[in-house]
């Protein structure tokens, strides 16, 4: 997706203003700490049910629509009008018309299409893939019949002159990142269309569009995925994402563009091609909280395209009725149900990017690159994929976390570790890879079992930028040493993390280890012990009213602001005695 470079700079937020809008929500969410408690879902989903959603959502959007197709960012005008966020708009209104008959729905996807038709051919992988899964949808007969009839032909003529992209991962063949999977999606369908493209554009040759996607899926694909690793009673797994941090918001946006493509074009995949889509498959199951959460660190979290990522994967991947059949289908049932129930609709029916943009409203609490208009788009287009390919008659499963011990220790991948006690579900990074909040050692989710079979919130996402860190700092006679765990053992209840204090010129200080316990509603970190000359800091990033306890120690609470999941409140640790470290997380 679109990098924070590729964007102006944004203004910083006001922070007192933030202060006090999370001061005057603070007495309220403290009364029942995790907002975003999960409640069991009453019935299923069906495929219906999750159109006629989505569909609430695309018409709302109809209204910031204007005549020549334009559509209106409420959050950041400059970065609307018209993107592949609002092609993939126009494509998801056009495919719910389909079902409904809603005229005014047609209206404005086909004004938005001809709009960017008006433009110069983009070729940057999103705009390939929302035009090409637009054309493959008209040329099925997918799409409103009067529409089609409009849009067909200009479209066909534009796809045909989309020229090769230079950009991004594409300016040298051996480079890779999710968006050659993003073209690998597009490419494989477009090889299909019949179109004779312009020479020189990408849809002039098939054959040399196969052959790319085979390149892409059977050697970049493989050669740039996380370490293989086993999860137990899951067996081997791996992160398909972006070298090198593996990002799990994009570990499920590259485990789905790959489905698409085996989807359309399953002989592209060699034999290590297709075990990678089995381990990749395999780690995204095991990566959901019993919620429905998917994003514990890296960029793009809590954002809601990665939810509907999810729904489509679990509903193609239930449908093939394989033997994981009711497992993907819970994956989609709890994917769907915290999109509804944690991002929801806004007071206008759109859908906000994050959570957070409900307590303020503030582009900086998200990602650079990310936008209502993009994003909302985005999100549509997978859940009316995800709606078409419902696994109606398949029963609903259970996801690896709902069993007590589940843990997976991906600490050379994407660098995370996650674990279910029996009340309890928590997540950590074991060392900071970049500057990003989101990528530092540290705490990351903890959630507590509500005994109604939902599950609270403890802490809340940690900021991408704030000058407070989660990181834990050893700090001694021979400078700062930060720790970095390297391996786990045990069960998701009682979990050994072992790894070393490393200096900032790479050396190691001395060895490290944690020992964490999830007991009842509490999780307990024991770490080594300080000797004496050693102090250590550490801060975790609580929703308001949770207050850990920190054995010999101190624990100072800091001003609150908002992050991409709501009020997020830090506190930071402190402990100079000689002695264990012991912290314990409870909930309220």
């Amino acid at each position: 997706m679109e990098t924070p470079s590729s964007r102006p700079p944004r203004a910083a937020p006001v922070r007192a203003a933030l202060i006090a809008l999370v001061a005057a929500l603070a007495g309220v969410v403290a009364s029942a700490v995790g907002a975003h408690a999960a409640l069991p879902p009453a019935h299923a989903w069906s495929g219906e049910e999750v159109a006629r959603w989505a569909g609430g959502v695309e018409r709302a959007w109809v209204r910031l629509t204007d005549d020549n197709g334009a559509v209106r960012d409420l959050l950041e005008p400059p970065y609307g009008a018209f993107n592949y966020g609002t092609l993939m708009l126009a494509q998801a209104q056009l495919r719910a018309a389909a079902r409904s008959g809603d005229e005014g729905l047609e209206r404005a996807a086909v004004a938005q299409v001809l709009g960017t038709l008006r433009r110069d051919p983009q070729s940057d992988p999103f705009h390939v893939l929302g035009a090409t899964s637009l054309l493959r949808d008209g040329q099925a007969g997918r799409l409103p019949a009067r529409a089609w009839e409009r849009i067909g032909t200009p479209l066909a003529d534009w796809v045909a002159r989309i020229p090769p992209f230079r950009g991004h991962a594409f300016a040298a063949t051996g480079d890779y990142d999710n968006w050659r999977l993003v073209f690998a999606a597009a490419a494989s369908e477009l090889a299909q269309a019949g179109l004779v493209g312009t020479p020189g554009g990408i849809a002039s040759d098939a054959d040399a569009l196969r052959v790319e996607v085979r390149r892409i899926v059977s050697r970049l694909m493989p050669r740039h995925a996380g370490p293989r690793f086993q999860i137990p009673r899951l067996g081997a797994a791996r992160a398909l994402s972006d070298p090198p941090w593996q990002p799990p918001a994009y570990h499920l946006f590259s485990t789905l563009l790959l489905e698409r493509v085996y989807q359309s074009a399953p002989g592209a995949f060699s034999e290590q091609a297709l075990r990678i889509r089995r381990e990749a498959g395999r780690y995204a199951l095991a990566l959901m909280a019993p919620d429905g959460a998917l994003t514990p660190g890296g960029r793009s979290m809590e954002q809601s395209w990665v939810l509907a990522a999810a729904v489509a994967l679990g509903a193609m991947r239930a449908s093939d009725h394989g033997p994981a059949a009711s497992t993907w289908r819970a994956f989609a049932e709890r994917a769907m149900d915290r999109l509804v129930r944690v991002h929801g609709t806004l007071d206008d029916g759109t859908i906000p990017v994050v959570p957070g943009l409900r307590q303020a409203w503030d582009a900086t609490i998200m990602d650079g690159y990310a936008s209502m208009t993009q994003y909302n788009g985005l999100t549509l287009f997978l859940l009316q994929d995800a709606a078409d390919r419902w696994p109606d008659g398949v029963p609903v499963g259970r996801i690896p976390a709902d069993a007590h011990g589940h843990l997976v220790a991906d600490l050379r991948g994407s660098r995370l570790a996650w674990g279910r006690g029996p009340e309890l579900w928590w997540a950590l990074s074991g060392r900071r890879t970049q500057g990003d909040g989101r990528y530092q050692q540290g705490l990351a989710a903890l959630k507590v079992a509500d005994g109604a079979g939902g599950w609270r919130d403890l802490l809340a996402a940690r900021p991408q930028r704030h000058g407070i860190s989660s990181g834990w700092l050893l700090r001694t006679p021979r400078g700062t040493a930060r720790l970095v765990l390297a391996h786990a053992d045990g069960r998701g209840g009682a979990v050994r993390l072992y790894g070393a204090w490393r200096l900032a010129n790479g050396t190691t200080y001395r060895p490290a280890h944690w020992r964490l316990l999830a007991r009842g509603r509490a999780l307990t970190i024991t770490t080594d012990r300080l000797r004496p000359g050693e102090a250590l800091d550490a801060a975790v990033w609580a929703l308001p009213g949770v207050l850990p306890v920190l054995a010999r120690g101190s624990v100072t609470p800091r001003p609150c602001t908002v992050s991409a999941s709501g009020p997020a409140c830090p506190l930071r640790l402190r402990v100079a005695q000689p002695g264990a470290v012991r912290l314990t997380l409870a909930a309220p």
